[in-house]
This record gives C-alpha cells, sequence and structure tokens, in this order.
C-alpha cells in the first residue's frame, strides 16, 4: 500500500509537470507556425490544430517512458533496492523527467532554428555536421557561439527543472489540477484531442487529394508530420485531383524563393530552338561507336561530356535536377507548388511553339505537375500503354519529326522526348540486335540473377541500340529540314543503370558509378566540336542553356550548377535520392542521410565505390565544402 501511495504522489506531481511542460512546447513550437504563410482562414484553422495536436505527440514517447519508469520503481525488489541505495524514487523519476523534457525542448529550439535558416527540417546532414568534430566550427561558430550553445543547453534543463520544483511543491497549481482532472475532464481532453488530430488529417488527406496547395504546404513547417494519404476517400465524396496544367504560382508565394530574382534576357539575343532528348537508364558507357554509331558520330560533331553525372539515381531526382538545376532534394518543395522550372517559364513566355513527348507518363513521377505543368494537355503525349517502351519510342519519334514540319515557322520551338527503349525488361525490334546471346524469357520468378545477368545485359545493349536507331532520325530530321543551324540538342540520360557490377541490379537502389554515371551530348550552334574530359553535372544544363538564350542574370539566380560553356569548373557533384545526397569528387563519395528515416548514418567510399579505412580524413578535409551544400539546400527558401 505504501508503495501505491508513493507511486500515486509521484504519478500526481509527473502529470501536472507534464501539463506545464506542453504549455513550454507550446511556446517553442510557435516557430513552425510564424514559418506558415497564412492565404486563408482554412490554413489557419489547420495549422492551429495541428500546432496543438503535435505539440502533445512530441512530448508523447517522454510521457510513455516517464510513467512506465514510475510503474517498474514500484516492483517490490526495484523499490527495496532504491530503498537500500538510499535512492529516492521521486527523484530518479524527477532527474529522468527533466533531462529527457529538456532534450525535447532543445531539439525543437533547434529544429526552429535549422528551418528558418535553410526551410528544411534537422535531418542526418545536419547532425553530421554538427556532431563531429570540428562541425561547428566549420559553420562559422565562433567560441562565444559555443558559449550560447551551453548556456541554451543549460537554459533547458534549468526551466524543465523549475517546472518540475514548481509541479510538485504549488498547492495551488495542485489544487487546480486536482480539481480539472476527473475521469469527465480526462475523457474530454482525450476528445477534443482526437477531434482535432482526426480534423488536422482530414483536411490534409483531403487538401492532397485535390491539390489544395495552401494546407498542403503548410504541414511541411513541422517536424515529423506524418501525411495522411486519402485519395480513393475523396473521390468517393466527390473531390477529384486537380490536374490543371498551366498552373504558374508566383515567386515567394508559398514557401519557395525561386527564382530569387526576375528572369532577365537580353532582347538582342537570337531566339535559339531547344530539342531536349532524354532516355530512361542510358548509362554513360553505353555511348560507343559499336553499341550507338549515330549518336557516337553526332557526339564527335559536338560537345561530349564524358565525365557527366545524373543529380539522381532514379527517373524523378534525375529528371528533377536536369531541368531545374537544383538539388533533388528540393523536389518535394515544387510539387507541393506546382512550380515550374525557369527554362520553361522563360520559353513559355516567350511565346515558343512547345511539345512534349514520353513514351511513359507525364503523371508517374509527377512532370504535369511540376516540369511541365505550365503546358497545356495538347501540348503533351503519352505513350500507348498497350505498346512496349521501344514501339512507342519509333510512334513518338514520327509524331515529333511532323510536329517540325507543320510547325508555324514565325516562332522558335521546344521539342521534348522521353524514350523508353533501355528500360527494363530491355524490350527492342529484331533489327536492333547486335548482341547475342540475350535472354529471351524475362521472367523474374525463375531467371538466376546471377548466371543470367550477362545475357539480361545483352538485351540492354540490343535496346540501346535501338535507342540509337531513334536518336539518328531525330537528327536526320532536323539536318533535312535545317534546323541545327538554329537548334540546341541535348541528349542524355536521367540516370545510369547497374548489371550487379557492384552487387545491384537497375537503378534506384545505390550511388554507383554505373547508376549515376550517364553521357551528355550538347550541339550547341557555333560550337566546336570537344570531347570534355572534367567532371560536371545535369545541374549544369539549365544554366548553359539559360546563357546561351541570353538571359543576363547570374546563374545563383535560379540554379546550384554552373554555365558549361563558361569558365567556371566544378570539383564536385552532388547525387539525389527520395532520403539521400551524395558528394562525389574525384576521389571519394559520401553518401549522407537528409531524411529522418536514416538519421545518423552515412557511407564514405571512393569514387569508384571501394571501401575507404580512414574515413576520417575525407570527412575532415570537405567539411566546409558540405557545410556549402547545407547553405545549398536553404537557398531557395525564404
Amino acid at each position: 500500500m505504501a508503495n501505491s501511495r508513493v507511486q500515486t504522489t509521484i504519478g500526481d506531481g509527473l502529470l501536472r509537470f507534464l501539463v506545464l511542460t506542453y504549455l513550454f512546447v507550446l511556446a517553442n513550437t510557435a516557430t513552425f507556425v510564424t514559418e506558415v504563410h497564412f492565404l486563408n482562414g482554412a490554413t489557419v484553422a489547420y495549422v492551429l490544430a495541428v500546432w496543438l495536436t503535435y505539440s502533445v505527440i512530441y512530448l508523447l514517447p517522454v510521457a510513455m517512458l516517464l510513467f512506465l519508469l514510475v510503474k517498474l520503481l514500484g516492483i517490490g525488489p526495484l523499490a527495496r533496492g532504491l530503498a537500500a541505495l538510499r535512492l529516492r524514487p521521486d527523484r530518479l523519476v524527477g532527474v529522468v523527467a527533466v533531462l529527457c523534457t529538456a532534450g525535447v525542448q532543445l531539439f525543437l529550439y533547434a529544429d526552429g532554428i535549422v528551418f528558418r535558416m535553410y526551410g528544411f527540417h534537422a535531418n542526418g546532414f545536419v547532425w553530421n555536421i554538427l556532431s563531429t568534430p570540428g562541425g561547428i566550427e566549420s559553420l562559422g561558430a565562433t567560441r562565444s557561439t559555443k558559449f550560447s550553445l551551453v548556456a541554451i543547453v543549460l537554459s533547458a534543463v534549468a526551466i524543465q527543472s523549475l517546472l518540475l520544483v514548481f509541479s510538485r511543491r504549488s498547492r495551488w497549481l495542485a489544487s487546480l489540477v486536482g480539481r480539472s482532472l476527473s475521469w469527465r475532464t480526462a475523457v474530454v481532453g482525450a476528445s477534443l484531442f482526437l477531434i482535432l488530430a482526426g480534423g488536422e488529417r482530414m483536411a490534409y488527406g483531403l487538401s492532397d487529394a485535390g491539390d489544395y496547395q495552401p494546407i498542403v504546404t503548410a504541414a511541411s513547417a513541422f517536424p515529423f508530420y506524418t501525411r495522411a494519404r486519402m485519395h480513393s476517400f475523396a473521390q468517393r465524396v466527390g473531390i477529384k485531383p486537380r490536374r490543371d496544367r498551366g498552373v504558374h504560382m508566383a515567386p515567394g508565394s508559398v514557401h519557395l524563393n525561386y527564382p530569387v530574382a526576375d528572369i532577365e534576357r537580353d532582347p538582342a539575343t537570337r531566339d535559339l530552338n531547344v530539342v531536349w532528348l532524354v532516355s530512361e537508364s542510358w548509362r554513360w558507357d553505353m555511348l560507343n561507336p559499336q553499341t550507338m554509331p549515330a549518336t557516337s558520330s553526332f557526339a564527335d560533331q559536338a560537345l561530349s561530356f564524358v565525365n557527366h553525372y545524373s543529380g539522381g539515381n532514379g527517373t524523378r531526382m534525375g529528371m528533377f535536377s536536369m531541368f531545374y538545376g537544383l538539388f533533388g532534394s528540393y523536389w518535394f518543395s515544387f510539387l507541393n507548388e506546382t512550380r515550374s522550372p525557369a527554362v520553361l517559364d522563360l520559353m513559355v513566355d516567350g511565346g515558343y511553339d512547345l511539345h512534349a513527348f514520353t513514351s511513359a507518363r507525364f503523371s508517374f513521377p509527377e512532370f504535369d505537375k511540376t516540369i511541365f505543368s505550365r503546358l497545356p494537355s495538347a501540348a503533351l503525349t503519352e505513350g500507348d500503354p498497350d505498346k512496349l517502351g521501344w514501339e512507342n519510342d519509333q510512334a513518338n519519334v514520327s509524331m515529333l519529326l511532323d510536329s517540325l514540319k507543320n510547325r508555324d515557322s514565325a516562332r522558335p520551338f521546344f521539342r521534348f522526348m522521353f524514350f523508353e527503349s533501355p528500360h527494363a525488361s530491355y524490350y527492342f525490334p529484331d533489327d536492333a540486335i547486335i548482341a547475342e546471346p540475350y535472354l529471351e524469357d524475362m521472367n523474374y520468378a525463375t531467371m538466376d540473377l546471377d548466371g543470367d545477368m550477362p545475357l539480361i545485359k545483352n538485351r540492354y545493349i540490343n535496346a540501346c541500340h535501338h535507342l540509337d536507331m531513334q536518336f539518328a532520325r531525330v537528327i536526320e530530321g532536323l539536318e533535312q529540314n535545317d534546323l541545327l543551324d538554329s537548334t540546341i540538342v541535348v541528349m542524355t540520360g536521367d540516370h545510369g543503370e547497374e548489371f550487379m557490377e557492384k552487387g545491384r541490379w537497375g537503378h534506384h537502389s545505390a550511388f554507383s558509378q554505373e547508376q549515376i554515371r550517364v553521357p551528355l551530348v550538347l550541339w550547341v550552334p557555333g560550337q566546336k566540336p570537344e570531347v570534355v574530359q572534367r567532371m560536371t553535372s545535369h545541374l549544369d544544363i539549365v544554366p548553359t542553356l539559360l546563357t546561351a538564350l541570353g538571359v543576363t542574370n547570374p546563374v545563383e539566380d535560379y540554379s546550384l550548377g554552373l554555365d558549361l560553356l563558361g569558365d567556371a569548373r566544378r570539383d564536385h557533384v552532388v547525387v539525389a535520392d527520395w532520403d539521400h545526397l551524395a558528394w562525389v569528387d574525384e576521389e571519394a563519395k559520401v553518401t549522407f542521410p537528409v531524411g529522418s528515416s536514416s538519421m545518423f548514418r552515412q557511407h564514405v567510399t571512393t569514387r569508384d565505390d571501394e571501401e575507404l579505412l580512414d574515413v576520417s580524413v575525407v570527412m575532415e578535409s570537405r567539411r566546409s565544402d558540405f557545410v556549402s551544400v547545407l547553405s545549398d539546400l536553404g537557398r531557395f527558401s525564404p
């Protein structure tokens, strides 16, 4: 009975302490509320609901731990052991309570600073810089900054200690909470929490399904926010996804500041046409005279970048990086805001004749809501789902060439095409066969992954040869219509493709060279042919194009890349997947987490994916560079 009374006393004081701490958390998390751009009353109501409920959720793990600790300390052997050691249970619980809640407060405070500075929440990349020796100094921290950090930590502990003392000794608070906390008020409080939590879940889910961006974007202000998906339910209640193309939000309207200045173009610049050809899974070493003779011949007449990297190891990030010139981790913000790239904005506003073709779909990944969001539906041609990739490639090339013949010759034009021939399962027609034997039956259930891989790669080689045949048709069409002298041509891959060279098959699974290196062939009228050996990136394509089209802004206004025709040179590239960034230079490759799912993991290898023994040397010598990447991650957030 004595233990029970002690537990009840400790539990009552702990409950009062958590109520006071919740109020402190509300004040702490108000930072996130102030970062939301309140466009209407619905956004205000939604954000208030998230603020009130997530402040509970942030404290919930600590509360559960503390009440479990109280229960454990009431168990006979543990209680007797504490008595023998002359340790009071209430003091032990108090120490744990103060340290854990102070930790929560410090994390929320630090995350708020990161969010205000960079526009994203604390993640593995930030943690790595802060937790390694010299990391804080590399951010420019002075001795006074370190003293301030120590003072903040001590202040958090002191505040939580005062709250604990007040919660235990204040008779007024004990009386107030004692009168307020009954089973009725508990039910009312729980019901209110569930109503608010359910309401914000419903608001987000329906807003996401209906593309209502003010609420969808506001959610990103809160760390660890869990997004609800309710597309099926939304359709049942009559909400249909809005896929209106042509939507273009003004810079800075919600959370993006892109571009950071209005794009200006020299009116005296010649209006060059642009033909942009991208192939699925086209890795760098397939561009050779045996596999792709026509493309190799064209590359010999153009600029051929042989040490070129995609901005991602999958289609979404690869395409995003080449059209926006930004790290792939920006994808989510641009999707939320239906923001098109500056290069297409320039051409749309400049009266270009625009048409895009794909042998896949524009809706997955959601390029109809990002890259091509300003193009009307009539200007977007997709592949026939009943046809194989190579069949759609052939059909779309025919339509692309017809569109050039029938265009308004008074207007400059933009043509884009996405090819599917090299996509697994690597289909091709008989006249494209150059590599035999090949695996004829791509049965994923029965294939021997190791034994069949050379035969599978032969399929890929044949598919790339068919891609070469389609590239040749486009180049021939431009030549026959006398357009090469007035047209920029871009040829590249969205990402590479691995065939177990580093233990994986396909792409989007690792940052191996086979998955991230791709060809880049660039034809610019008037440029002399050159084989470029230096390291280049998909991020450099847009700065090169916009400069060639007469844009006078500094590249930093709209991109993290470089003008390939200018004097600047890069010594590294950054490649992204869903929640990682890979830093790649001539010697090393460092993979950082940028998502909370892998907060504390990093991987360091050589550039060619061999393990490194002395990781600390690599990290120390590049720390200042990593800090600059951190800054770039927030450059286009207000």
